[in-house]
């Protein structure tokens, strides 16, 4: 055992020397006569114990006492104070201050020395595991445990102190990160693959970060990041994009491929005159918005975001509050044989009734993907097209819009399958239309989706051929059975390129054996048109508009 004895009284000294080595064995023993020769050994050896007298000339026990006890590398030391002062105070403050024990040089002896330092030993031991358990606790409270890193707790109170004790000037970023298509995954796969892809979604994105931010999981599948240290418009950016390219290459483990990205929002506060919820609150919007984007973007707040978030939340609780309340109908377009105008099938056309006012499809299926809802709404859509389908006649098809999340749901065709076996419906008429967005990343899940749905006996058409970035390899590649031409592709009077364009399109669509929908058709002369080009199939409000099935089935039967 080591000892250091800090006194500078000789006498006490050689009195406390013959007690130590009357009583204890195995000692060495060191002696310091004031705090800065005591500083010398403690940096030099550790020591098991330290008797430590109260009055020192070169400053008071107690404040080297505090200084030990505060120090990571001697904090652990067992410190008995001796003194000649019977003060029962100065005992405890001594105690309070870190002190395991107290005692006067009057009554030290060899016995009693030895059962003091024990007991000092074994308080010490104690109150270090008190510590270590305190600081578990406090891990614990401030820690994921799911991914390590820092919970939510921990970053909305660091995002408390930065705001209030940072120089005014020093900007304040936080980053609002989150996942795409995670609840897909969780819930078609299972919770523990969705818990390994959260691990190592925080494992990519802490190499993109330097380390002296604090990053975080919200909650769920999202994650903040706090920059504290200056920070520039382009430095975010910088690191924003960095994440964004280190989330983009498929995640493979147990067997499976998954792929994700984030959508993430940046709030950037350069005079911290606001709140901390504020703060995180529009970092949120941003994302939010990020996702109305597209995905896989970064967005920066900005004022008139508010209002927009705030619209949007409002049709998602709309949508939820649909599906509970059956809020939704079907509205069928026909798509006709041009050449005598007899019926061929349906485009099946999802109505939102929200309280008697029809909600157009353009302001709450972009919420409904955003949220995830579209693959709820979806299903239904499926099943009530199916059972529509077996109430009508064999000769006819409907044809379903699926959005890019659908066709990544691995339980979809599944799905599909076992409603057509329950109606009795075959499966060649139903067509799942896709546009070419679903195909823009060139991911295979996508491609072998298709595939399989086409293996299955289910039509899948190519819907709005000729907009945006249209690909001729698509025709060439994909296991596609029809083109749907979008309706700008029709050539207005005199417009005799665009007519040779169309002209070009349609036989080509025909010399891959692909069926062909022409569509917008509103005129006689675009139905005529259609018929010039040997276009077979049209629709557009020539034919008629989206109806209730009903309707329709009057119509036809018509006296």
């Amino acid at each position: 055992m080591d000892i250091l004895v800090v006194d500078d009284d000789e006498i006490d000294q050689k009195l406390l020397y013959r007690s130590l080595t009357k009583s204890l064995n195995s000692i060495k023993i060191k002696f310091a006569s004031d705090v800065a020769s005591a500083r010398n050994h403690i940096l030099i050896q550790e020591f098991d114990v330290i008797l430590l007298d109260q009055r020192l000339p070169d400053a008071d026990g107690i404040s080297f006492l505090i200084e030990i006890k505060a120090n990571k590398t001697t904090r652990n030391t067992t410190v008995v104070m001796v003194s000649n002062d019977t003060d029962e105070n100065l005992a405890m403050r001594c105690l309070k201050s870190g002190a395991q024990d107290f005692v006067l040089k009057s009554s030290v002896n060899p016995i009693m020395l030895k059962t003091i330092i024990a007991n000092a030993k074994t308080r010490q031991q104690l109150e270090e595991d008190l510590r270590l358990s305190h600081e578990r606790t406090q891990q614990l409270a401030q820690q994921d445990p799911l991914t390590g890193l820092s919970n939510r707790y921990f970053f909305e109170q660091s995002l408390k102190h930065a705001l209030s004790s940072r120089n005014k000037e020093s900007p304040i970023t936080v980053i609002f990160l989150d996942l795409d298509n995670f609840k897909m995954i969780n819930d078609t796969w299972s919770h523990k693959h969705g818990d390994e892809l959260l691990r190592r979604v925080a494992v990519r994105t802490t190499s993109c970060l330097r380390g002296d931010e604090v990053f975080a999981r919200f909650g769920g599948d999202e994650f903040v990041i706090l920059l504290h240290e200056p920070h520039t418009i382009n430095d975010i950016t910088r690191i924003t994009q960095r994440i964004l390219q280190v989330l983009a290459p498929p995640f493979e483990f147990d067997g499976f491929t998954f792929y994700t990205s984030a959508s993430i929002g940046v709030s950037f506060n350069p005079n911290h005159n606001i709140s901390p919820e504020v703060l995180t609150s529009q970092a949120d919007i941003a994302m939010h918005k990020a996702k109305q984007d597209g995905k896989s973007q970064v967005c920066f707040f900005e004022k008139d975001m508010q209002k927009a978030f705030t619209n949007r939340l409002r049709i998602e609780n709309g949508l939820r509050n649909a599906l509970i309340n059956g809020e939704f109908c079907l509205h069928y377009q026909p798509i006709m044989l041009v050449e005598n105008n007899s019926l061929v099938g349906f485009e099946a056309l999802i109505r939102w009734n929200q309280d008697g006012t029809l909600v157009p499809p353009d302001i709450f299926i972009p919420v409904a993907q955003e949220s995830n809802l579209i693959m709820e709404i979806g299903r239904w859509v499926i099943s009530e097209v199916i059972h529509q389908l077996s109430q009508l006649s064999p000769a006819l098809y409907i044809a379903i819009n699926l959005s890019p999340l659908q066709l990544r749901d691995p339980s979809l065709i599944d799905f599909l399958v076992s409603e057509c076996q329950a109606y009795g419906v075959s499966r060649h008429r139903l067509v799942l239309e896709l546009t070419e967005t679903a195909f823009t990343d060139q991911r295979t899940d996508v491609y072998d989706a298709v595939a399989q749905l086409r293996k299955d006996g289910f039509k899948v058409a190519l819907d709005d051929f000729g907009t945006g970035f249209s690909s001729l390899s698509h025709l060439r590649n994909l296991p596609i059975t029809t083109v749907k031409i979008d309706k700008s592709m029709l050539p207005s009077a005199n417009n005799h390129r665009l007519e040779l364009l169309l002209r070009g399109l349609v036989q080509m669509i025909q010399a891959l054996d692909l069926d062909l929908v022409v569509e917008g058709v509103e005129t006689e002369i675009q139905r005529q048109l259609c018929i010039d080009l040997g276009a077979v199939n049209a629709q557009g409000l020539f034919f008629g508009k989206p109806e209730s099935i009903d309707y329709y089935i009057c119509k036809n039967e018509g006296p």
